[in-house]
């Protein structure tokens, strides 16, 4: 295929067109997934970073997590 799938405004290079995650999730689950990655762009990954850096556990990323997204 030549489409090219992406994640936020980079290239998507997970596990390729043979298994797409989009061909059954419900539109709840979609607007679920949207939210989920957003958190991730915003605040997960800069935790993350920290984290790595200051060899620490992840554990605001843990809690923001159980949190409620956008509810």
């Amino acid at each position: 295929m030549s489409q090219v799938k992406v994640w936020g405004s980079e290239p998507f290079w997970g596990l390729g067109y043979a298994w797409d995650p989009d061909w059954m999730p419900a539109s709840q689950h979609k607007e679920l997934r949207a939210e989920v990655i957003e958190l991730c762009e915003q605040e997960m990954r800069e935790n993350a970073k920290r984290s790595d850096n200051e060899l620490k556990f992840p554990r605001r990323n843990l809690e923001q997590l159980k949190e409620p997204i956008g509810r």
